[in-house]
């Protein structure tokens, strides 16, 4: 239900150039004339400052809202009063506002100065706080804003901020979604389902940055597939074959006979420079030279292994002898251990053995027959009995328990001696055994450090280098043969020379028959890497068009939703238009709030002064229902406009009239 805010008086007494000026409006709409400079805009500044606390303009006293009484343009009151009688939804609401400077005169001052001032507010004739008092306000219509948006025409379209522009319409009508996007025909499934994922901007960026690296990139595929075709080598090398595979065919075939020539030539060679008879007695000697370094070898290792063989076994014996010690020990100590503790389970049973006997010679005793034998009170002698026969049966379930428990400690102590005495048998058996075998390791030890202190055998080991004879004998034969080989080597040089000679062809050859395979091999991956960069270039030209569809599709889906947008928006206004997006060079749609008028003419700078205030009362009609309230408009320069459009709240015009040089009210019904 829309609530009706209504000004039924407004006075001021005095506030600006008005002295004093009551005003009557009793609810109706009405029109104030008057030349320039009586009055019209003050009664409006009024108006504003008693309910939002500015001028129409959105200024405060004292910062560009001279609200004092004025002579020739310059304050010269310190008081101003403005109060107005509302009628809210046919309840009457009196406000009041007084406006005091304050004054201050110093010691060396002979004139007061300014220094400040305050505000007093009133409803229904109480004193507020400013806090109550604004609260009252929003009460009535809500927030400040609010009052500004319906009380000025032209407040929407000149003064607030594009950005709470566009939030107003967009409230009014309801964001549109991307669902309501698609469903205007075209094929948005594709982009509906990235958009599930990332931001419809995001997603532009992301194609955009991907356009312009794909353009990057195709174009360095052709400079690359040049570079390719200049570094392709000559493959035939200087051939009769040609360049393609068949000539490559012929050059692996030339290759591997090279191969098999230079490996003979290679045989040859090594035959000529090692000779027969040569090799042979080198051999020979190489053979001797193995045997007297085995025997060398061998008769060291003998002697060398005997010791250690020897000390290992000492060491060995020294740690059996140990270990039999600490076992034997080790079994004393348990025996001894267990002996002490039978000793301790002896003492323990002969105990509770005399416990027994003390606890099983215990016999109920009570003298005095006249009292209860469990309390001792006094009872009634038909009781004494009863009571009697009561503490025996106790008696004797007590005694019965602590023998029970006093026989279970003494089968515990029996049962625990016998185990341990079987334990220390056993372990008394095993030192025993554990003794012998001390003995044995002790002499066994003995015997393996005697070992190794005795002198060790001079005899000498079969295993021994050959005489002295024998190996200079040895020496002999190798200088000779020595000399031999130099001889031999010496009448077959020129032999050799050519052979090497010839296996020196054949690697030239070789190389430049590799060489060639190698010309043919990067041949072969140039040319692979040019279609590979071919391949590239159409996947490239794929991707890019994959790009600019998906583009177009971005750009369809902003075109679209800016038509829903700005339709669903304007179609809540009859002269108002709107612009609240701006499609970019670049595709992407920059959020505005332009107004406009009929036909899409700019509000600001296409629209004459009646066509704005007509534009404006459009915007106040459609916020009217949209804020669910109603509050006095205010129209300045109204008699720019001869078909008023029709309102259903109360509107102020103010009208200028030359004709009359002090302000003058005509109500009119509606």
């Amino acid at each position: 239900m829309k609530k009706t805010v209504r000004i039924l008086s407004l006075k001021l007494s005095p506030f600006k150039g008005i002295k004093s000026l009551d005003l009557d409006f009793g609810g109706d709409s009405a029109g104030l004339y008057g030349d320039n400079a009586t009055g019209k805009t003050t009664f409006f500044d009024a108006c504003c400052w008693l309910t939002i606390g500015v001028d129409s303009l959105g200024h405060a006293p004292g910062k560009g809202f001279d609200i004092l009484e004025l002579e020739d343009g310059v304050p010269t009151g310190s008081e101003a009063t403005a109060e107005a009688e509302i009628d809210v939804d046919g309840r009457l609401v009196k406000l009041k506002k007084i406006y005091r400077q304050k004054m201050t005169t110093s010691a060396d001052e002979v004139t007061a100065r300014p220094t400040g001032h305050t505000t007093a507010h009133f409803i229904d004739g109480v004193p507020r706080s400013q806090r109550e008092y604004n609260d009252e306000i929003v009460e009535i219509a809500g927030a400040f804003e609010i009052w500004r948006l319906l009380m000025d025409p032209l407040y929407f379209s000149e003064e607030l901020p594009w950005k709470i522009r566009r939030f107003h319409l967009l409230d009014i009508c309801g964001n549109v979604t991307d669902v309501d996007v698609v469903a205007e025909g075209v094929d948005f499934g594709p982009l509906l389902g990235i958009l599930e994922t990332r931001s419809f901007d995001d997603h532009l960026d992301v194609l955009g940055a991907r356009k312009i690296a794909l353009a990057k990139e195709r174009e360095r595929i052709p400079v690359r597939i040049d570079e390719a075709r200049w570094g392709l080598p000559e493959a035939d090398g200087g051939l009769e074959t040609g360049s393609g595979p068949e000539g490559e065919n012929e050059t692996l075939i030339r290759l591997s006979r090279l191969h098999a020539d230079r490996r003979q030539a290679e045989t040859d060679r090594q035959r000529i420079e090692s000779g027969g008879e040569v090799a042979v007695k080198a051999t020979k000697l190489e053979e001797l030279r193995a045997e007297i370094l085995r025997e060398k070898n061998a008769a060291q290792r003998a002697a060398g292994g005997a010791a250690a063989a020897l000390r290992k076994g000492a060491e060995v014996r020294a740690r059996q002898e140990s270990t039999a010690r600490m076992e034997l020990e080790r079994l004393e100590l348990e025996v001894a251990t267990w002996r002490g503790i039978v000793i301790n389970l002896a003492t323990v049973k002969v105990d509770d053995e005399a416990r027994r006997g003390q606890a099983d010679a215990e016999a109920f005793e009570h003298d005095d027959e006249t009292n209860c034998a469990s309390c001792g009170h006094s009872l009634a002698p038909e009781k004494v009995k009863e009571a009697r026969d009561r503490a025996r049966k106790l008696f004797n379930t007590d005694k019965a328990k602590r023998l029970e428990l006093i026989d279970l400690d003494i089968s515990r102590a029996r049962r625990k001696t016998a185990e341990l005495w079987k334990s220390i048998e056993e372990r008394e058996m095993q030192a025993a055994a554990a003794r012998v075998e001390l003995a044995t390791a002790n002499s066994a030890a003995r015997d393996a450090r005697a070992a190794t202190e005795a002198p060790v055998d001079g005899t000498p080991s079969k295993h021994v280098s050959p005489p002295v004879n024998a190996l200079m004998k040895l020496l002999a034969e190798e200088m000779a043969l020595d000399l031999k080989i130099k001889a031999l080597q010496e009448d077959s040089s020129e032999a050799l020379e050519i052979a090497t000679g010839k296996v020196s062809s054949l690697d030239q050859s070789i190389s430049g028959a590799e060489t060639t395979i190698a010309r043919f091999g990067q041949r072969r991956q140039a040319e692979t890497r040019i279609e590979e960069l071919k391949a590239q270039e159409k996947d490239l030209a794929r991707q890019a068009e994959d790009t600019n569809r998906g583009l177009w599709l971005c750009d369809q889906f902003t075109r679209a939703k800016v038509r829903l947008v700005e339709a669903e928006v304007n179609q809540h206004f009859e002269l108002a238009r709107f612009r609240l997006f701006r499609v970019q060079v670049n595709g992407r749609v920059e959020p505005v709030c332009d107004v406009l008028g009929p036909g899409g003419v700019p509000f600001g700078s296409g629209l004459n002064g009646a066509g704005r205030i007509k534009v404006g009362i459009d915007i106040i009609r459609t916020l009217q229902k949209h804020f669910g309230v109603s509050l006095p408009m205010w129209a300045d320069d109204a008699m720019l406009i001869f078909d008023f459009p029709p309102m259903s709240c109360q509107v102020i015009r103010l009208v200028g009239s030359k004709a009359d040089v002090t302000l003058r009210l005509e109500k009119a019904s509606g």
